[in-house]
């Protein structure tokens, strides 16, 4: 098959196992208009060597001060030297992290046991992308005798919820009254975590999250519940795990928790629930090991179907035409694609390609979003061959979600408004996507670059 030969052929890499960076960074230093001015610089000293005719002089003339007239206009943006100084402190800070995870030997951990994983499953490396049409694991998997029900679980696969920003303003009003309360640390590190310990059937309910931080047993069970055709879905086990494992940091929580709970358990049986709005995401992962994870460790692996871009392109187009002909086009799509750019050191050369998760994945691609995540996906490079790696940012408690910012743009104001964010924390953004309008990227372009930077770009 054609397009699986080019996934395999782009895959591939001569670069040491090492992190490389993360999925998509895209550089337009190329295309400032100081390289403009420097080329047209450059390109004027050449011509006066030549003795161009002064017409020609004329016209290279005006096309500098026009270089000139943008530089300075580029110049005087505040916003635009504020993104770049921003951008190159990232890019700093991404290549410093990816040497010392390497050095660390990050690569060379396992990933997390999942407490929905079969005995005796072999625990895989941190490997895996799945090639188009064959979605087979790529690399090796670990070479240990001991069987799951020997290993401490890591992470369930569960039902997540979150709430909304109207919600975590509610929760932050009724809170206030209670002075010295840490709110950002009870919203992210107790109550998020304790609404997803709670049965399925009245997670929904904040009342019941409260409950449990109050050390109080859960609601009673509703007949009817906005979650009652998940729950057939979620295995009995995994949700016990889950309450055990909560319940256990529940019991060394200090007395302040429990204050804040009573706080916002009265709020909520005293304005309703419409007051505290909780909404499903789907499926998600919790971490359930006693001691959590420290930052920057391995996690898994952003498995799914490689596409080179030429024919990633060609199956959106085809997929919009379709829904739009049979009148099926949703109001939000699914995220499930996840770029993967080729580094720009490695010596075969640059490209970009796209990794769908939406048929065949791994329990990486269930993750969350989040504003402020406790994961980030990053490109390694591993016995020749390039894939995704999730790994955490930060210090990860029991109970905690995994999560991961998306970082995806639309360029729809309905989608956009249509993506409300439910990661419940205090940097949240309200939408879990970018906007930016149709032609901004075209403005961009027009205004910085030469129409020859514009076609080397597509």
């Amino acid at each position: 098959d054609v397009d699986q030969r080019c996934a395999e052929f782009e895959l591939k890499t001569t670069l040491p196992d090492s992190f490389v960076g993360v999925p998509y960074t895209y550089d337009d230093h190329g295309e400032s208009e100081g390289w403009m001015k420097s080329f047209g610089g450059a390109v004027e000293t050449h011509l006066e060597k030549r003795n161009k005719t002064s017409e020609r002089k004329k016209k290279m003339d005006n096309d500098e001060a026009r270089a000139e007239k943008a530089a300075a206009a580029l110049a005087a943006d505040e916003d635009v030297a504020k993104a770049q100084v921003r951008n190159t402190m990232q890019a700093l800070l991404i290549s410093v992290q990816a040497k010392c995870m390497t050095d660390a030997g990050v690569l060379e951990e396992r990933e997390l046991v999942s407490a929905q994983w079969e005995e005796k499953q072999e625990i895989p490396l941190s490997t895996g992308l799945c090639d188009k049409m064959s979605c087979t694991t790529v690399g090796k998997l670990a070479n240990t005798n001991t069987s799951s029900s020997n290993l401490t679980y890591d992470v369930v696969e569960h039902p997540v919820w979150g709430i909304d920003c109207y919600t975590r303003r509610n929760v932050v009003r009724c809170l206030t009254e209670e002075p010295d309360l840490p709110i950002e640390e009870f919203i992210e590190k107790w109550l998020l975590p304790a609404i997803n310990s709670c049965p399925i059937e009245v997670a929904h309910n904040i009342t019941c999250a409260a409950r449990v931080l109050e050390g109080l047993p859960p609601m009673n069970k509703t007949k009817e519940s906005p979650s009652s055709n998940v729950c057939s879905k979620t295995s009995a086990s995994a949700h016990r795990i889950l309450c055990k494992a909560f319940a256990e940091k529940v019991s060394r929580a200090p007395q302040w928790v429990s204050r804040a709970a009573r706080q916002l358990r009265l709020a909520s049986e005293a304005l309703g629930e419409d007051a505290f709005r909780v909404h499903p995401k789907g499926h998600g992962a919790v971490v359930v090991r006693e001691e959590g994870f420290r930052a920057h460790k391995l996690v898994t692996q952003y498995r799914g179907e490689v596409y080179p871009a030429w024919r990633w392109g060609e199956k959106m187009d085809a997929i919009e035409e379709t829904q739009a002909r049979l009148g099926l086009r949703p109001a939000l799509a699914d995220f499930y694609n996840m770029t993967l750019e080729r580094p720009r050191n490695d010596p075969r050369g640059y490209d970009l390609l796209f990794v769908d998760a939406s048929r065949k994945a791994g329990w990486g691609s269930s993750f969350s979003h989040s504003c402020s995540p406790s994961c980030e996906v990053r490109i390694v490079a591993l016995d020749n061959r390039l894939s995704l790696s999730i790994a955490t940012t930060r210090d990860i408690e029991r109970g905690e979600e995994l999560t991961f910012d998306y970082n995806a743009v639309t360029e729809s104001v309905n989608e956009y408004h249509a993506a409300i964010c439910l990661c419940g924390n205090m940097k949240c953004r309200g939408s879990f996507l970018h906007f930016a309008t149709a032609d901004c990227y075209q403005q961009v372009l027009e205004r910085n670059s030469p129409i020859s930077v514009r076609l080397a770009s597509l």
